[in-house]
C-alpha cells in the first residue's frame, strides 16, 4: 500500500508539473504507513553445500537402472556463480560465454563476468557493473565451457541441453527436496 500511494503522489505531481492538473498550490500531504522491516533471510554455507551436491547428483531414473541423466546440473552452476558474484538470477540466466548482442557476458581470459551487455542502460538499483571472477568459480566455468571429453561444452552459462533456460521451477522444487518446509518457505532463489 505504501508503494501505491507513493506513486500516487508521483503521478499526480507529475500531472502538476505538465499542466494536466491544478493542485491550487496545496501539497499532497497524507500519511503513509510505516516501512515495512527488511528481509534477513540468507543461506548458511552448509545450505548452499548441500544445494550444490543435491542439485548436481540429481538423476532422471525413467529406467530404473542407476545411469539416468543429470537433470539439474545446471541449477547447481546457478547456485555457484550466485554465491560467488552476488550477481541477480535473470543476469546470471542470460550470460553466455561468447560474446553476443543482447546478453551479458564472461570473458575467461581475464576473468571478468560483464553483467550488462554493451549499450544496456541499467537503474543504478540493479547494480550491473562488470565483476571479476573469483578463481575457483573461474576455473570451474573454464571446465563448463570446455566440456567434457568427447561432448561439447556450454554455450552458455545456465543452459539445459544446450539452451539457455530459467531456474525458477528447477531451482524451487530443489530447495523443497532439501530443506524442511518452513525454512524453504523463507528462502528462494534469490536470497
Amino acid at each position: 500500500v505504501r508503494r501505491q500511494l507513493e506513486n500516487l503522489r508521483a503521478i499526480v505531481n507529475f500531472a502538476e508539473l505538465k499542466g494536466k492538473l491544478d493542485k491550487g498550490r496545496r501539497d499532497l500531504d497524507y500519511a503513509l504507513p510505516p516501512k515495512p522491516k527488511a528481509r534477513f533471510h540468507y543461506y548458511t554455507r552448509d545450505e548452499v553445500a548441500k544445494l550444490v551436491w543435491t542439485a548436481y547428483r540429481r538423476k532422471n531414473d525413467v529406467m530404473g537402472c542407476g545411469a539416468g541423466h543429470k537433470t539439474s546440473v545446471h541449477i547447481a552452476r546457478f547456485i555457484l556463480t550466485a554465491v560467488y558474484t552476488g550477481t541477480r538470477a535473470e543476469r546470471i540466466e542470460e550470460a553466455s560465454f561468447d560474446r553476443e548482442d543482447g546478453r551479458p557476458w564472461i570473458d575467461l581470459e581475464r576473468g571478468i563476468f560483464f553483467r550488462k551487455y554493451d549499450g544496456e542502460v541499467t537503474p543504478t538499483n540493479k547494480r550491473a557493473d562488470p565483476v571479476r571472477i573469483p578463481k575457483p568459480l573461474l576455473e570451474h566455468m573454464k571446465r563448463w565451457k570446455k566440456g567434457k571429453p568427447g561432448k561439447q561444452g556450454a554455450r552458455y552459462l545456465i543452459e539445459y541441453q544446450g539452451r539457455p533456460v530459467t531456474t525458477r521451477k528447477g531451482f524451487y522444487s530443489l530447495k523443497m527436496e532439501v530443506f524442511e518446509e518452513i525454512r524453504a518457505k523463507v528462502l528462494n532463489r534469490h536470497t
